[in-house]
């Protein structure tokens, strides 16, 4: 579906709510509301807070629904070595485009033998950290790495942290989510001054009138209609 062919339908559904008291979404607006439906579209489908009360990957549909932001299995080798056995990876445009949620990581790991292994990065409440490098069931090696986010000291961004204890990490590998495109019609000035060029919405096809039902939803919110929040709820829980 263009995004000419996304505002068509989006005007479409809302005007049989009640001509009368549709309100006068200018383009920019449109494309507005469009975004922020497709963010609330990704943050759904990822967490599982949707009617179906299904997550990422959990059903083939729900696969499909996220699999074009899906980056799978990209190796980073600028990991820094903090010493004391801490790893730092700057999560930032430069390293990971777009970064939304990481679904899986893993490191290359070399312990003091000079044995080397493939551990799962996994993810450890910051108050749990001392104790879980102290216990020796639970403490870093070849297999399992300790892991936490935080913002970077440098000010360059976001951080993960790699809890390595006694162990060398050479690289990481990690699969995550990206932002969607911000989708515009083209041809009006932006905030920013710039022109805008035709972009469309690059999720799956299956997947742009539940956008969409997202979209009018969002602006009924402006028309403050109790039957046709009724309506697109219940369209909702039917087409997702």
């Amino acid at each position: 579906m263009t995004i000419q062919e996304m505002h068509y339908q989006f005007d479409l559904l809302l005007d049989k709510v009640s001509s009368s008291q549709k309100p006068n979404f200018n383009v920019a607006e449109k494309d507005w509301i469009l975004n922020h439906a497709q963010e609330l579209f990704v943050k759904q489908r990822y967490s599982g807070n949707n009617y179906k009360r299904t997550a990422l990957e959990s059903t083939q549909k729900r696969i499909d629904d996220l699999r074009t932001i899906h980056v799978q299995n990209v190796t980073h080798t600028s990991v820094v070595d903090l010493t004391g056995g801490i790893y730092e990876f700057i999560i930032n445009d430069a390293n990971v485009p777009n970064y939304l949620f990481m679904t899986r990581g893993t490191a290359s790991v070399t312990d003091l033998d000079g044995c080397n292994g493939t551990a799962i990065l996994k993810v450890t409440q910051t108050d749990d950290i001392s104790e879980v490098l102290k216990d020796p069931f639970r403490s870093p090696d070849v297999s399992e790495i300790p892991c936490n986010y935080g913002t970077s000291p440098t000010g360059s961004g976001s951080s993960l942290y790699l809890y390595s204890g006694t162990n060398t990490i050479n690289s990481i590998t990690i699969s995550y989510l990206r932002s969607p495109v911000t989708m515009s019609y083209p041809g009006y000035t932006y905030i920013d001054g710039s022109t805008t060029t035709e972009v469309g919405c690059e999720l799956p096809p299956h997947t742009h009138a539940e956008i969409i039902d997202i979209a009018v939803k969002v602006a009924s919110g402006t028309i403050e209609s109790p039957e046709f929040m009724q309506i697109k709820s219940q369209k909702l829980m039917e087409t997702e």
